[in-house]
């Protein structure tokens, strides 16, 4: 292999690593995709989005593995100029130079169509057709997409076509200008990088901002919390999850880790959350019918009645008046369902059913129950403050108010009646409470 390719391949694999280093260190960063796009058409986007699918369709169609691909579509260029080196000095040892250049002018023309092919569609849009700068994520996707990849591609491509000529009659001044784009590609990725690293035009991972966080930074971010496609550029990460929407579905992705950039992905999901929610009016609507029907009558007129249904985390439903907590008593509640102390009201039912709770306040002791209940349980309590709320203390739900309580001593008489578990149930809480004599 001549002088001159040695040179021509170095400083072609100096471009293509400067990009690389630059993808490397802006790699924990996420641009900002977000857009509206313009009614009228945009040919370059189009176009990019046609060319993606068909890569990656091509690709899913092969069985080739898809991080294997992406990872080298990512570092296409060094790889291809480590090919070059080492197909011309087999070609020349083994006297077929001319074959040899035929091969690395074919991987030139790879360089230049896989990873100037977004570039130059963008920057045809930017000039054809401006209106569609916000297809590509305005002047900072714009920036992203063309500097450095765009004169990159073009620069090692064209090193690499310069390094397949004959030794002789090579144009000196066609290398001392493609040299001089390689140096003003390095400084632009150097320039590019630093601004990165100093924040310029870049937002973070920020879980406190997630809220605010666009549709692409919804994705890119969680491909980050799961490790997934590390090293990778985010726009290529990005680039290849549009492509795998085109051809939604795909096993790589699931349905969810799809859904904020694709419209296919995320009307599943959306679908499967109405007939949750509606699944789930169903359930709460039959359980409320089922407690109706269970309604208690008292014997004797009470003072007040109240009811709900109550499905609290673990089987828990607790009143808490101030900071009356004892520690144990949900361990003491588990024997009997209801264990008290000062200010504190503890029930224990089954966790996972809900509970059909009413509680009735009465002026004196009522009458007994007839049998019906699978647990009836009388105990004492003291409420310091007279209001007692029954609710899951690890909500943020308000809960039951038990109107018409006094402070004082006081006496709960607590019933309860099992879930019927085949036909899914609820159990049923009454509790009477009146003053202690």
């Amino acid at each position: 292999m001549s002088r001159s390719s040695w040179i021509y391949l170095t400083l072609a694999f100096v471009v293509s690593v400067g990009e690389l280093v630059y993808l490397i260190l802006a790699r924990d960063e996420v641009y900002s995709f977000a857009h509206i796009g313009p009614m009228e058409p945009c040919p370059g986007n189009d176009l990019t989005h046609a060319v993606s699918a068909a890569i990656w369709s091509g690709v899913a169609g092969s069985g080739f593995p898809d991080t294997v691909f992406t990872s080298l579509l990512t570092h296409q260029a060094p790889i291809a100029v480590v090919i070059s080196v080492i197909v011309l000095v087999v070609a020349t040892m083994g006297g077929r130079r001319r074959l040899g250049r035929a091969s690395v002018r074919a991987l030139a023309l790879a360089v230049l169509v896989t990873g100037g092919y977004t570039p130059a569609f963008a920057l045809y849009d930017l000039v054809a057709a401006p209106h569609c700068l916000g297809v590509w994520g305005g002047p900072e996707g714009m920036w992203m997409i063309i500097v450095p990849s765009g004169p990159s591609a073009v620069a090692t491509s064209l090193l690499m076509l310069l390094a397949a000529r004959p030794a002789r009659g090579e144009a000196r001044t066609a290398g001392r200008i493609l040299a001089g784009l390689a140096a003003v590609t390095l400084v632009l990725a150097v320039v590019q990088t630093d601004l990165s690293q100093a924040g310029a035009e870049r937002v973070t991972c920020d879980e406190f901002q997630e809220s605010a966080w666009t549709p692409a930074e919804v994705f890119l971010c969680e491909m980050r919390r799961e490790n997934r496609f590390t090293g990778i550029a985010d726009r290529d990460v990005l680039a290849h999850g549009r492509a795998a929407c085109a051809r939604y579905p795909v096993e790589e992705f699931s349905v969810h880790d799809l859904a904020p950039i694709c419209p296919a992905a995320r009307r599943q999901v959306e679908a499967v959350k109405a007939a949750q929610v509606a699944s789930g009016a169903a359930a709460d609507a039959a359980n409320r019918i089922f407690c109706d029907g269970r309604r208690h009558q008292p014997k004797i007129r009470a003072r007040h009645v109240v009811r709900d249904v109550i499905w609290p985390d673990y089987g828990v439903i607790e009143s808490l008046e101030g900071d009356y907590y004892e520690d144990g008593l949900v361990e003491r509640s588990l024997d009997t369902g209801i264990a008290t102390s000062r200010g504190h009201l503890v029930l224990n039912t089954h966790s996972d059913f809900e509970n059909c709770v009413q509680v009735e306040v009465y002026t004196k002791r009522p009458p007994k129950e007839p049998t019906g209940w699978d647990r009836v349980v009388e105990v004492g309590y003291t409420s310091p403050t007279g209001r007692m709320v029954l609710g899951d203390t690890m909500s943020a739900a308000e809960g039951l108010t038990v109107p018409g309580l006094r402070p004082g001593r006081h006496r709960i008489r607590f019933h309860y009646a099992k879930p019927d578990e085949r036909r899914r149930t609820p159990q049923v809480v009454l509790l009477m409470i009146w003053p202690e004599p």
